[in-house]
């Protein structure tokens, strides 16, 4: 059964294309709620899809895989023959307002079962929103203008993006609060229910978690595989720990002794200071550190404003560490891929925001902190 599961999963991997992308402190469920946004829900709003997508995870954090060349170049392709994006931008804005709506409203029904429902039902409303505006993100990239879509729109995009996803947090601490509520009346640890899938949650609220199911989802807050096709419809997800460390290292591991990174200045700079990782990180560090990060967040913005400067593994022009990097004239290097799993806490690197290098000092010799030049 492990080999199946692993077999399986890799031709998932290699038929899609798939490679490791965006880094998120969320759990199972939303996972799977994204994943039905970025396939069956994106196909019906734009005609395409990343068809597939896998992630392994554990508890509240998981890292996808995901076919973004094959979808940024069917983005290309929709931007070449299709017109009417303000009308496209402007259904999305209505839909999000929908989802925030029955999402809020959903604190006023007394019965926790069917409040949690109807919260995932708008929470998946929601995704299908998001799913379209990082279609057109993760097709901009770094380039500032693009043929097929005009400066304008590209600014539209990054504002409204912003706009919708500075919700997504209010949805999570709702969410919890439910599930919380709904394990403390049936005695057990409702945060479990954050470790069924979207697909599974329904028939298992209905039924009912028996003891079986709790040991599943005990397994799944430690470690866990999952795998999602939009043809077949299924997902797969496993707990076995051979599986899942033999993925691991074939498709998420990188060489740790790589001692220069090279990713997109955001804001120019030139900065020497300590790492702060916030993948691996307990607490909160002193002024002046180098933050690195998967990608930042409106809710990073205590660590963002006491940093020298930030490298993250993911972003563009128009990702949330590019834009506030900016506003705050902080040095920044996107798009690095791997500095998360690169760059370790309390490492000494030099970030070259004028050229977009990040390198680990082997022999420090520039006292931590200092800014060399601008």
């Amino acid at each position: 059964m492990a080999h199946n599961e692993y077999a399986r999963i890799k031709e998932i991997i290699t038929k899609y294309h798939l490679q490791p992308t965006t880094q998120r402190n969320l759990p199972l469920l939303t996972l799977s709620i994204i994943t039905m946004g970025y396939t069956i829900h994106l196909k019906r709003r734009l005609g395409y899809s990343y068809e597939a997508l896998v992630f392994i995870g554990r508890e509240n954090w998981f890292h996808s895989m995901m076919g973004e060349e094959i979808l940024n170049n069917k983005t290309r392709a929709y931007l070449k023959k299709k017109r009417g994006i303000d009308a496209l931008l402007a259904s999305l804005i209505t839909e999000f307002k929908k989802a925030r709506k029955g999402i809020l409203l959903v604190k006023k029904i007394q019965d926790k079962k069917q409040a949690i429902l109807e919260i995932l039902e708008n929470y998946l409303r929601y995704m299908a929103v998001i799913s379209v505006y990082n279609c057109f993100w993760r097709y901009i990239g770094n380039r500032e203008h693009d043929q097929f879509i005009s400066d304008r729109i590209i600014q539209r995009i990054s504002h409204e993006r912003v706009l919708v996803a500075k919700f997504y947090p209010k949805i999570e601490e709702i969410i919890r609060a439910v599930v919380i509520a709904i394990g403390k009346s049936s005695g057990f640890d409702g945060t479990l229910l954050q470790y069924l899938s979207y697909l599974e949650f329904g028939g298992c609220l209905r039924k009912g978690i028996s003891e079986e199911k709790i040991k599943e989802l005990k397994k799944r807050k430690e470690r866990y595989f999952y795998a999602f096709v939009e043809k077949s419809g299924k997902e797969l997800i496993t707990t076995d720990k051979a599986v899942i460390s033999r993925l691991q290292r074939e498709f998420y591991d990188v060489n740790e002794k790589i001692t220069e990174l090279r990713g997109f200045p955001a804001y120019t700079g030139f900065v020497v200071g300590r790492v702060f990782n916030m993948t691996t990180s307990q607490g909160r560090p002193s002024g002046g550190y180098i933050l690195v990060a998967p990608s930042t967040h409106p809710d990073d913005i205590g660590l963002i404003k006491d940093a020298a400067a930030i490298v993250t593994d993911e972003g563009g022009i128009l990702s949330h560490a590019s834009v506030i990097s900016r506003e705050l004239k902080i040095p920044c290097v996107v798009g690095t891929k791997v500095a998360t799993k690169v760059l370790k806490d309390g490492d000494l690197v030099e970030v070259d925001a004028r050229t977009g290098r990040v390198t680990k000092q082997m022999h420090p010799r520039t006292p931590a902190g200092r800014l060399r030049s601008i």
